[in-house]
């Protein structure tokens, strides 16, 4: 009996371990793989003298700071009450306190720091990291996710002084590369930029090899720059009064409603104060000095307009070091895709998780899709987008590249069947920039950062039909927390205006999170740039305007007829400025009709030929002065 007891618990232990044989090889096991965060933009604070008795944060704004910064938008208001014109306030007041609170963080002509700044750094893991768990800003979610599904000591976050060049502190990210190898004890790592981090990240892959590198992921990226700090550098941005208030709207919830408020009745004077000689002044006293100077800043420009940047900003010879460093990182932008090419072909999993239809820059001409910050057709690394807001690509497009594959979204947004690489690109519409988030505002998990945690877990490589759940083009619902495939939205009312017919994009999402005090400074320094900066026009020679007289001419007249001369003269340049406006904004949506490379090459004649245009109107110009001198000489 107790042999045939033995037999039979033998023959149940076998058929035990031959059951969990396949249960075992059917389990999916976690990658394990370390991952080091590139973090982005406005994620370190910045200490001037750090260590020594005269240590001070220069960066970001302190709580006495921020009140100065409410009662400084408060003073805006009601200036003649208070003694001030408008000329006296820009330069005993709104100059000067700008100039305060930024003196610390300025760059020479070499894009080098002038003072002894320096960040919170270090190569710790997040389990041993308090800075990262504390000041981890927009990023602190993926990160906290990523330790909860790899392990703390397994998850590492690289910063930096985002004044300067990315190509500057490479060695340390070289450094920590090898660090986290080393302490893991593993023979690759996983690298994730976040936003700025991208360009980080860029310039990286082009000046180092990829052979303990696993895999790469460009997260709401700017590795390819974005048109905001383009705009700025090129005297395009204009403040809109009427796209500053959904803005604001974004803020609530991020910040206390007093900034909110003092930003809003500061608005009622811009028109006023930012007109002029005052924007000229303005310009040239505090923003060529110190945003100008910000190497950080000029990464982030995307290539093919940093040439037209560089002419308006600097001068080619007291900025010559920073000119060299802001190509030597261009270098690298135009480089990117056959860096990553060689990447994947090398056995490096290249990913790009990005999203749409959240525009927050509130500035005129801002149509461009984008994640708040970064614009789509950039941080998805090439995909084409409609116009924002509620425009589609037409009833009539159809996907520019054919894989056989439905490549264009649902709701006729984004076709990304251009990006370079769409099989590993996720574009998920109404997330702000950088926003996988854990919980919702109920403690309940949020889909966003599901999917996340899903993204990191695999140790093969992944792409959009891998998991039904996580298609290219998800739909994104805070209030709620879900993540779904994105749908079309079907126009009951075909004759409402902006239908196109098929579909329309969805409202705007308004977004109030507790989670987010980095993006809510971000936001509130990027409403100080474009309160203030209102772009001084170039100096150079004045066009010829046909059928508007010179000042020559007009002397010459008879005095009964010169003051009605004048006055056709205003009204032909009014004319032709309405004129010059319309051209160019019709070009403006020529080019970015066209495909990349495409548009470039546009850019590049366009810049050519303005540039033919403006020697050739110095030249006449100067000729025009000539016959007039001629002709008084010969008068006498």
């Amino acid at each position: 009996m107790k042999k045939i007891a033995k037999k039979a618990l033998c023959i149940l232990l076998v058929a035990l371990l031959l059951v969990s044989i396949p249960l075992a090889a059917g389990a999916k096991s976690v990658n394990k793989t370390p991952i080091i965060f590139i973090a982005g933009i406005n994620s370190s604070s910045l200490y001037l003298n750090k260590g020594t008795e005269n240590e001070k944060q220069a960066w970001m704004p302190s709580v006495d700071n921020y009140e100065e910064v409410i009662n400084f938008f408060k003073g805006l208001t009601k200036l003649e009450d208070r003694g001030y014109d408008y000329d006296s306030y820009m330069k005993d007041v709104f100059v000067p306190f700008l100039q305060k609170h930024m003196e610390d963080l300025r760059c020479d002509g070499n894009g080098n720091s002038i003072q002894n700044i320096s960040i919170d750094y270090t190569d710790q893991p997040y389990s041993q990291n308090a800075i990262a768990r504390s000041k981890g800003g927009i990023q602190s979610d993926v990160m906290k996710i990523a330790a909860d599904t790899i392990g703390g000591d397994r998850v590492f976050r690289y910063s930096y002084d985002f004044r300067i060049s990315v190509m500057d502190h490479l060695h340390k990210l070289r450094a920590m590369v090898d660090h986290v190898k080393d302490v893991t004890n593993s023979k690759k790592v996983r690298i994730i930029a976040v936003s700025m981090g991208g360009a980080v990240l860029n310039a990286y892959l082009n000046t180092y090899d990829h052979d303990d590198l696993e895999s790469v992921t460009f997260l709401s990226s700017a590795a390819e720059g974005t048109n905001f700090p383009a705009e700025m550098f090129s005297g395009e941005v204009q403040l809109d009064r009427d796209t500053i208030a959904p803005c604001l709207n974004r803020l609530i919830g991020l910040v206390p409603s007093a900034l909110i408020a003092s930003l809003e009745t500061a608005i009622n004077e811009i028109n006023e104060l930012w007109s002029g000689d005052r924007i000229t002044y303005f310009y040239n006293t505090w923003i060529k000095d110190y945003l100008g100077k910000w190497c950080g800043l000029w990464n982030l420009v995307p290539s093919e307009r940093v040439d037209e940047c560089i002419d308006f900003m600097l001068d080619k010879e007291a900025d010559a070091g920073l000119i060299a460093k802001i190509k030597q990182y261009q270098s690298c932008q135009d480089n990117l895709h056959n860096v990553l090419d060689k990447c994947k072909k090398d056995g490096v999993k290249v990913y790009v998780l990005s999203s749409y239809n959240v525009n927050g820059m509130p500035f005129k001409g801002n149509d461009h899709q984008n994640d708040i910050l970064i614009d789509t057709e950039y941080c998805t690394l090439g995909a084409r987008a409609a116009t924002f807001p509620q425009k589609t690509l037409g009833d009539n497009y159809k996907q520019e590249v054919d894989d056989g594959k439905e490549r264009v979204s649902s709701d006729n947004i984004v076709d990304a069947s251009t990006c370079w690489f769409p099989d590993q690109t996720w574009i998920i519409k109404n997330m702000v920039h950088c926003m996988f988030v854990e919980k919702t505002k109920d403690g309940e998990p949020d889909q966003t950062g599901q999917f996340f945690k899903w993204f990191i877990s695999q140790t093969d490589e992944v792409n959009v039909e891998s998991n039904e759940k996580y298609p290219q083009f998800m739909d994104y619902t805070k209030s709620k927390g879900s993540l779904v495939k994105l749908e079309p939205v079907v126009i009951e009312n075909p004759e409402e205006e902006g239908a196109n017919g098929q579909y329309i994009s969805s409202a705007v999402t308004v977004y109030t999170y507790s989670q987010i005090t980095a993006l809510g400074w971000a936001l509130i320094a990027a409403i100080v740039v474009l309160l203030i900066v209102l772009i001084a026009k170039k100096k150079g020679g004045k066009p010829q305007i046909e059928g508007v007289l010179t000042k020559e001419e007009i002397k010459a007249l008879p005095k009964s007829e010169r003051k009605a001369a004048k006055k056709q003269n205003k009204a032909r340049i009014k004319e032709w400025k309405k004129e010059q406006k319309a051209a160019k904004k019709a070009r403006k949506a020529e080019l970015k009709a066209m495909p990349r490379a495409e548009r470039k090459a546009a850019i590049k004649a366009d810049k050519a030929a303005a540039k033919a245009a403006k020697k050739a109107a110095k030249l006449a110009a100067k000729e025009a002065k000539k016959a007039a001198m001629a002709a008084k000489k010969a008068a006498k």
